[in-house]
């Protein structure tokens, strides 16, 4: 890869979406960046979301408001984010220009799943729905086919 070059990779595994940046984020790839947040809208399943900047080279100063903006539209959309892989020295430039949340920062992937596994929104999302008593429904059929609920057959 060029040292120039950028790419971003997605991994969609609804309701986790995990989305590698990886090499320069530079004003020339400010329209690629545009379309993330437009792309992510339209996975209606996602949840969760993990920027995972462990190949990230650089970032240049000009785009950080972009970075922020990233951030922004997919708390916008709901999704719950972590940011791993970060380096020291862009950890501590997104710190110091409040682009980069305490809670929502990992040191790397493994963490940022787990995390997400333990946030309330996870486990609200896979709490348990009731289950239907068939034993209950089987009673009310034979009691139906016997006549004595109805009010008909006195």
């Amino acid at each position: 890869m060029k040292s120039n070059s950028f790419q971003i990779k997605l991994s969609d595994n609804q309701p986790l979406l995990i989305v590698s940046l990886v090499g320069t984020f530079s004003i020339a790839h400010l329209i690629e960046i545009q379309n993330l947040a437009a792309r992510i809208s339209e996975l209606d399943e996602v949840k969760f979301v993990i920027l995972d900047t462990t190949e990230l080279v650089e970032v240049d100063s000009n785009m950080i408001f972009s970075y922020a903006k990233i951030q922004q539209s997919i708390r916008g959309l709901g999704h719950e984010l972590r940011i791993c892989g970060t380096s020291a020295k862009l950890k501590k430039k997104l710190f110091e220009r409040g682009v980069l949340r305490e809670n929502e920062a990992c040191d790397n992937l493994a963490i940022a799943i787990k995390s997400l596994l333990n946030s309330p929104k996870f486990e609200r999302r896979n709490a348990r729905k009731p289950e239907s008593r068939p034993a209950e429904k089987s009673v009310q059929s034979s009691q139906a086919r016997s006549g004595r609920n109805d009010p008909l057959a006195a």
